[in-house]
């Protein structure tokens, strides 16, 4: 079975066009929210080694069943993208060096899943949506290094997209998220382009937000920068303003029995909000030490469980 399954997956290598598209470049038209975890940024970070110096056994375990269940060792993951259409309706793209046999023999060694026979990719299967009863996920190793999960039309539209080269998103996503994510480096990025109609309706301020990015970075701990654009700088003005005041509450109002009081200070103690003309920037930090006194706390609460 393993040979015929190598067998397959060649073929499909030999005859497939080779005019491959990026992720960016192949996310399904109507996508709204895009976001990206770069392992490598992570698996350098003082807070990774932590936690795996910390917790070597609980990621032993993770790691361990990740390989048995999906066949996908986690220390040949390069990055993980997440595309949003509308809530319960997207794909996740993973970046890196897969195994085609050794994702097929796992995948296929649960019965719930159903493989496919399909020679456009190196592998494909349906899998039940854990969170959606009734609903399966479509899976696909589209190369040796691209795989994808989630809604079946859009993981096939994504597929579509890969394998001719071109892109369907409309020009202006496409420049906002190729500024957004090429180039720098950064552990987590998010990019949002746009809310639904009817999302729009219900909260009508949304009407006014062009758009908004995300950047996480774990260089001397954890620092987040937030960009909002909105339409018109009176409406900037408008969200500073709610803002300030929202994070007044909050500093006045401390829960008594938080666990991460420390976290939730400092992360208000260090943010900014700074109006920019139509765009309103947030910043904020929290320090290794800090974070390292959650981790160390987190494992202390697993040992006395």
């Amino acid at each position: 079975m393993k040979m015929f399954t190598a067998l397959i997956a060649g073929l499909a290598m030999l005859f497939t066009a080779q005019a491959y598209a990026g992720v960016i470049e192949s996310l399904p038209a109507e996508t709204k929210l895009v976001a990206k975890v770069d392992f490598q940024t992570l698996k350098d970070s003082e807070i990774y080694r932590s936690i795996h110096e910390k917790h070597a056994a609980k990621i032993l375990q993770g790691e361990a069943f990740l390989l048995q269940a999906a066949g996908l060792d986690i220390n040949s993951v390069k990055a993980v993208w997440l595309a949003g259409v509308e809530q319960n309706r997207g794909i996740i793209i993973i970046e890196g060096d897969f195994n085609a046999v050794n994702i097929s023999a796992a995948i296929g060694a649960n019965k719930e899943n159903e493989i496919l026979g399909r020679t456009d990719c190196l592998f494909s299967a349906r899998c039940p949506d854990k969170k959606q009863n009734g609903k399966k996920n479509l899976v696909m190793l589209v190369d040796a290094k691209t795989a994808v999960v989630g809604n079946p039309d859009l993981a096939e539209e994504f597929l579509k997209n890969f394998k001719s080269g071109k892109s369907l998103l409309a020009a202006d996503k496409l420049a906002s998220l190729s500024d957004c994510f090429n180039g720098g480096k950064y552990l987590i990025k998010a990019s949002l382009l746009g809310f639904k109609p009817e999302d729009v309706v219900k909260n009508p301020i949304l009407a006014n937000v062009a758009a908004a990015e995300l950047c996480i970075n774990a260089v001397d701990g954890l620092s987040a920068d937030a960009k909002l654009l909105m339409k018109g700088e009176e409406n900037v003005i408008a969200v500073e303003q709610i803002l300030n005041g929202f994070i007044t509450i909050i500093k006045a109002n401390p829960k008594a029995d938080e666990k991460n009081k420390e976290v939730r200070d400092e992360f208000l103690n260090n943010l900014s909000i700074v109006r920019n003309g139509p765009e309103l920037l947030a910043s904020t930090k929290i320090s290794n030490s800090v974070i390292d006194k959650v981790i160390n706390a987190r494992g202390q609460e697993q040992e006395n469980e």
